[in-house]
């Protein structure tokens, strides 16, 4: 690629998810609002869930308008064969998120309360169709990168506890923005892929339309949802799978694992509350109070399944 475009691209790749959120955010939260898709916060507030379609839009769109760009570049040879895939896996893990943004039984927590579920009552929860999908949709990824039945193994469950790891931390305003952004930041740091400055081209969406998000989720004006942690969680796992060498991937495998099953037993928010330093980077950025409260259109009795509270 002609050094000369790269600070186009990389304008185009910042300011692309800033124009496209000053255009549809405001009018996308007012068709949430109107089809009554919210939830109870932590404290008691009826905010717009779900709100993780705007990340998905945000860096979808400005990566098909670089992939076209790019197509003009002759000296590109661009990697088709990851790129479809990791657009074909936005869409379906952030839908979905979605669907379980949408279910009724969102009060169900846990790997052990979905499966108590399937066995005392013989049903399936959202929450352990989205897991089941989800693990079905890393496996058909793997299977498409890698040849090996161990590196498929290994691959496939690595991405399936990064797209729900994540979610293990959105029980606090700003949280999951957080602590996706620190794992990929720690991501990027291991991989030489990401030395050549070019590559960073296709960062740039993702951390700007991740903080124009979590200026909003923060403030406990809207909610990422499940649509958007684990939207976040499947962009970590699939540039971990993609990028990193094997040492790095077990590492980073490791500490999901213990973290899942930590999940399991403890409260991350009791352990964070009773952590002054974490109490204070979990608190960073949510002190303003937001500026959209309860109000009686969300009062109706057809959606009051929705009102379910932020743990």
């Amino acid at each position: 690629m002609n050094n000369s475009s790269i600070p186009l691209l990389s304008c185009i790749a910042i300011m692309l998810p800033l124009i496209l959120h000053d255009v549809f955010f405001l009018r996308g939260i007012k068709i949430l609002k109107k089809h009554e898709i919210v939830r109870l916060n932590y404290q008691e507030e009826l905010i717009p869930t779900g709100c993780g379609w705007f990340l998905f839009f945000y860096i979808t769109s400005t990566y098909l308008l670089l992939l076209l760009l790019w197509c003009f570049q002759p000296s590109v040879a661009l990697p088709w064969k990851l790129g479809v895939f990791f657009l074909c896996g936005s869409f379906a893990i952030a839908a979905l998120g979605w669907q379980d943004d949408c279910a009724h039984d969102k009060h169900i927590k846990g790997f052990r309360g979905h499966v108590g579920i399937l066995v005392t009552e013989r049903r399936m929860t959202s929450g352990f169709l989205k897991a089941w999908a989800g693990g079905n949709i890393s496996l058909i990824i793997c299977l498409a990168l890698y040849d090996n039945v161990l590196e498929i193994l290994f691959h496939t469950i690595l991405l399936a506890l990064s797209i729900n790891l994540i979610n293990l931390f959105d029980l606090r305003p700003g949280r999951a923005s957080k602590v996706f952004l620190s794992l990929f930041i720690l991501v990027l740091v291991s991989t030489p892929f990401f030395s050549v400055p070019v590559s960073w081209i296709m960062i740039y969406p993702i951390i700007s339309a991740t903080l124009l998000l979590f200026y909003h989720d923060a403030k406990r004006m809207v909610m990422l949802g499940d649509t958007g942690s684990n939207y976040l969680g499947f962009i970590l796992g699939y540039t971990l799978i993609s990028t990193t060498p094997l040492n790095i991937k077990i590492v980073f495998f490791l500490l999901f694992l213990f973290l899942h099953i930590l999940a399991e037993r403890y409260s991350f928010t009791t352990f964070i509350r009773n952590r002054p330093l974490l109490h204070k980077l979990d608190l960073l950025g949510g002190k303003k109070a937001p500026p959209m409260h309860s109000e009686a259109s969300y009062s109706s009795s057809s959606s009051g399944s929705r009102f379910i509270k932020r743990g």
